[in-house]
């Protein structure tokens, strides 16, 4: 077995890993809105999803709500960074029920 697939097998160089990519995330959160990595990763995934996603769902969702759901968590998340984005749009789609 190669020295390369003896170090991957170690449970630490996971562990390691999955703490240096959260202190990123973490401290990536305190950088202003439109400097965020996670914020600009989000938002695409959002935009992706109103692309794919939402053709597949248009009969089963209808939104109560104007500008939508998504478009609300882009535009939240793009003023005021991700983790208030994101809380402000979990209490928005929340509050649908």
């Amino acid at each position: 077995m190669s020295t390369l697939q003896q170090y991957l097998k170690r449970p630490e160089l996971y562990l390691i890993t999955v703490i240096i990519l959260i202190s990123l995330l973490l401290f990536d959160s305190f950088r202003k809105p439109d400097d965020q990595i996670t914020a600009k990763i989000y938002i695409s995934s959002v935009f992706l999803y109103q692309k794919l996603g939402r053709p597949l769902f248009k009969d089963r969702i209808i939104c109560r709500y104007n500008p939508s759901c998504s478009n609300y968590s882009i535009n939240s998340v793009r003023e005021f960074g991700i983790w208030k984005g994101l809380k402000m749009t979990y209490e928005r789609i929340n509050s649908c029920n």
